[in-house]
């Protein structure tokens, strides 16, 4: 039976992607030229919203457990509001993202419901609070790229949640979406 690595999420729309992209490369001209090849950014078709990471699990497993999902009632927000470009989680964090500036707690029922179609197939829960956020890029060791906070004003429409199955490769994961569920 084959072993894939996988992920729930919500996808980003093309437009979205796009404010995005303009947003990454303002701060690539903040970054300069000679430090461009110390953050590695993530490629638009790779941005979601991580729900659950799966990890190492059988694919059969994961498509049992989908068809469970797309049985139960979700009823996620239609939109959320993203409103920070900053470090996650934590100014000292090599990741910049997308978040809330104060967590809504809008995608959190979403949250728990997949959490618990999907708990038995986790070997252990993370145990970390859940705080949406759509990376945009990783910085490499040892470096630091310090930014303050870039207010910014994003409203997601939330229209479809996603078995994905990530590859990796030696310049980053591609994501391949498995099963998707409109809202």
């Amino acid at each position: 039976m084959p072993v894939i690595r996988a992920f729930i999420g919500l996808g980003i729309t093309t437009t979205i992607n796009q404010r995005l992209d303009q947003d990454c490369q303002q701060l690539r001209n903040r970054l300069g030229k000679d430090h461009h090849d110390r953050v590695r950014w993530i490629r638009p078709q790779n941005r979601h919203i991580t729900l659950l990471f799966l990890g190492d699990t059988p694919l059969q497993a994961c498509l049992e457990h989908w068809q469970r999902l797309t049985e139960h009632p979700l009823h996620p927000p239609s939109t959320c509001q993203f409103d920070q470009i900053s470090h996650f989680p934590d100014a000292k964090s090599r990741i910049i993202a997308l978040t809330e500036s104060t967590p809504s707690g809008l995608l959190t029922p979403l949250k728990q419901a997949v959490d618990q179609i999907f708990s038995n197939l986790l070997e252990k829960p993370d145990g970390k609070n859940f705080k949406p956020h759509i990376t945009l890029a990783r910085i490499r060791n040892p470096w630091h790229f310090d930014f303050p906070p870039i207010d910014v004003d994003y409203q997601l429409q939330i229209k479809s949640l996603g078995l994905f199955q990530s590859h990796l490769t030696p310049v980053g994961s591609n994501y391949q979406l498995l099963k998707e569920r409109r809202f």
